[in-house]
């Protein structure tokens, strides 16, 4: 954390986390992406590229996003 004066503190970005074209990247990746039938729902329904989100996803879908998808995002 910086101190910026007057008890006021800064905490910048961790140096992991993406801009927010690196984050549309991903979320346009997610939207197309295809996946075999019975693995795992439409991915694509739950990506808003207005609000630069991911929503609604059931426990199995992010199951399946956060250890199958996400190190192949970003390999």
């Amino acid at each position: 954390m910086v101190d910026v004066g007057r008890g006021k503190f800064f905490k910048p970005k961790a140096t992991y986390a993406m801009t927010k074209s690196q984050r549309l990247a991903v979320l346009k990746w997610v939207k197309e992406l295809k996946l075999p039938n019975g693995y795992a729902s439409n991915l694509g329904r739950c990506v808003d590229l207005n609000k630069g989100k991911i929503h609604g996803m059931k426990s199995h879908d992010c199951h399946v996003f956060m250890q199958q998808l996400l190190p192949i995002a970003f390999d």
